[in-house]
């Protein structure tokens, strides 16, 4: 499936025809904007899942953990 997805982009490339499109001025600030939201929210998504994996581990090996960072 994924080689003939893979065809098929390659095909839509190859095959392009001129635009003759007008980029304004502000799409490389709204392009920068894009690409700091996804990083963003690439560190939610990281730090989320990894905090997710301490509590489990945690409570795994017996460490309690009430969401305030201290363990006991």
């Amino acid at each position: 499936m994924f080689k003939q997805i893979g065809i098929i982009i390659v095909l839509l490339i190859g095959f392009q025809s001129p635009a003759y499109a007008y980029l304004d001025l502000g799409t490389g600030s709204y392009m920068i904007q894009v690409i700091i939201a996804g990083f963003v929210a690439f560190l939610f998504f990281a730090k989320s899942f990894f905090l997710k994996i301490k509590i489990y581990w945690n409570r795994f090996f017996g460490k309690k953990d009430d969401g305030s960072g201290k363990t006991n």
